[in-house]
């Protein structure tokens, strides 16, 4: 990647005002060609002999074709007119892609092909779509990360950075897979993607936030397809194992009584709303083992005046203390797979 301030860089981020510029500067194909100096050509979808004069070469150590361009590079926009969207081509750098990845530094490095005449661009077909091509190079060339707004985008970002081992374009992606964003409204399917792209890190933040929701009430996600019934049950495990464990915390001290549910033969029992309490956050906890909703004021509200108990309320306010230990202790318990 490029520094920013370099010629590059700066030519990126204004349109050149030179009489002299090529015409096809302009083009989308040119978008990262500012200077008209590149010196490959990536492109997407597979190739049409009818609609590209070009002869492949095979590099025998990673199976990739490189292509070669028989005609001057004198492209105009009635030369792209007729070529199929997703058949778009990006004008770029060798030595970009050479830092950005170890593969494309071999290939080059290993490839024949040479230069001689700067309109001989070596071609590359990349298996993704035009706007994931182009969504690609923008994490390559001196500019701002793109933000990915969905979690589809993600998947195909990652599934070429990892095919292309492209390291810069993979450490942007698993920072905003686990976004608050994502991880709030779909964490099992953030968990999904990661296990199905082995990122450890991001399975172990993604299977705790899994914990403020429901499993079996979830839709299931079409990405879970793709992580095996070992993972998952890893998941489920973890989410039984928790709520089992957290539930064995729920006691109260003896000595919290309340002056009217706890007369009589009843005074060796609890308080009513603790009862109440124990009953409600058990069936919580077997269906979401996280301490969030539990020991959320308006939960423990419900509980206190739903008893129908005058004195249960300053009961459970002298209770305070033992409470907030016992969410610390739930807590604490192990919270990722």
């Amino acid at each position: 990647m490029l520094p920013q301030g370099s010629p590059v860089s700066s030519a990126l981020s204004a349109p050149s005002s030179s009489p002299h510029a090529h015409p096809c500067l302009h083009l989308q194909s040119h978008e990262f060609d500012p200077l008209g100096d590149a010196d490959v050509i990536l492109f997407s979808g597979s190739k049409d002999p009818q609609e590209h004069t070009i002869d492949f070469v095979h590099l025998d150590a990673d199976g990739f074709e490189l292509c070669e361009s028989e005609q001057k590079a004198e492209l105009c926009e009635a030369c792209l007119s007729h070529l199929p969207l997703e058949h778009l081509e990006f004008y770029v750098h060798s030595n970009i892609l050479s830092l950005a990845s170890p593969l494309f530094k071999k290939m080059f490095s290993n490839s024949q092909h040479t230069r001689h005449q700067s309109y001989h661009c070596t071609r590359i077909p990349l298996l993704s779509s035009r706007s994931t091509l182009s969504t690609l190079l923008r994490f390559l060339y001196p500019l701002p990360d793109p933000e990915l707004a969905t979690l589809d985008e993600i998947i195909e970002i990652l599934t070429v950075a990892l095919r292309y081992e492209l390291t810069i374009v993979l450490n942007s992606c698993r920072k905003q897979l686990i976004e608050d964003k994502f991880l709030k409204n779909d964490s099992v399917r953030v968990f999904a993607i990661a296990a199905r792209f082995n990122l450890e890190e991001e399975i172990k933040i993604a299977s705790r936030n899994t914990l403020r929701m429901s499993l079996m009430d979830n839709t299931p996600s079409t990405d879970l397809k793709h992580i095996s019934a070992h993972t998952y049950h890893r998941l489920l495990a973890l989410h039984h194992q928790r709520a089992t464990s957290a539930e064995s915390l729920l006691k109260l001290p003896y000595n919290i009584k309340c002056p009217q549910c706890n007369t009589g033969h009843a005074m060796y029992n609890g308080p009513k709303w603790w009862y109440e309490f124990l009953k409600k956050a058990q069936a919580e906890l077997r269906v979401r083992p996280d301490t969030n909703v539990i020991f959320g004021q308006r939960f423990l509200f419900d509980v206190v005046v739903g008893v129908g108990c005058d004195k249960c309320p300053g009961s459970f306010l002298e209770a305070g203390k033992y409470l907030e230990e016992m969410k610390k202790e739930i807590d604490s318990l192990p919270n990722t797979i």
